[in-house]
């Protein structure tokens, strides 16, 4: 599977990419979306579970915008990003680069061992 092939429901865009036409009471001038967003961060670059702690307070406050399933307990994919502390990941004995060298992320891989295979190649050698 070539790169380009696996990447193009991404890379094409989004099917639908303008409002649709009024139809019957439909009106579009009421489309808007309820996204919220929150940011903490410390001025000085110092890393604290407190600001975690805080973030995930931020979350649990944002329930007015919808952000959790139908069935009240599970969440819209909100979540917090933060930034892995290098001294944490050399503790779990994980080789990596000198700190600022290297990234982390959380990756949703097809279920199809073959197109796995194809994307961590990828990523690997990019």
């Amino acid at each position: 599977m070539k790169k380009q092939e696996l990447f193009n429901n991404v890379t094409e865009g989004f099917p639908y990419q303008r409002q649709p036409q009024q139809v019957g009471l439909y009106d579009a001038a009421y489309e808007h979306d309820a996204c919220g967003v929150g940011m903490l961060v410390n001025i000085h670059g110092e890393k604290s579970h407190d600001i975690v702690e805080s973030a995930l307070k931020v979350l649990e406050n944002m329930r007015h915008r919808g952000a959790e399933g139908a069935d009240n307990k599970t969440g819209d994919g909100a979540g917090i990003m933060l930034q892995i502390p290098h001294e944490f990941i050399l503790l779990q004995g994980i080789p990596v680069p000198e700190k600022g060298r290297y990234g982390t992320g959380l990756l949703f891989l097809p279920k199809n061992e073959k197109d796995q295979a194809a994307i961590l190649s990828i990523i690997i050698e990019e």
